[in-house]
């Protein structure tokens, strides 16, 4: 079972307001999707693969939601 998540409300405003450091300005963070790779020990951050990178990158878990994508 693969666990999509997007972000939240919140999330995209944090993500929006730091475009300039490593994603750049382009990337439309409200409709992008990511795989949960994993959680820390406490439940506290989840690694996250979003859609276009390869590596993981650490996500405050207040700033994602789960994501029901349709099936085609």
């Amino acid at each position: 079972m693969t666990n999509l998540i997007r972000l939240n409300d919140k999330g995209i405003r944090v993500y929006t307001s730091r475009a300039g450091s490593t994603h750049g300005p382009s990337v439309r963070w409200a409709g992008r999707l990511g795989k949960l790779v994993k959680h820390n020990r406490d439940r506290s951050l989840a690694y996250v693969i979003w859609d276009g990178n390869r590596s993981p990158e650490r996500v405050s878990v207040e700033l994602i939601e789960p994501c029901a994508v349709a099936a085609e």
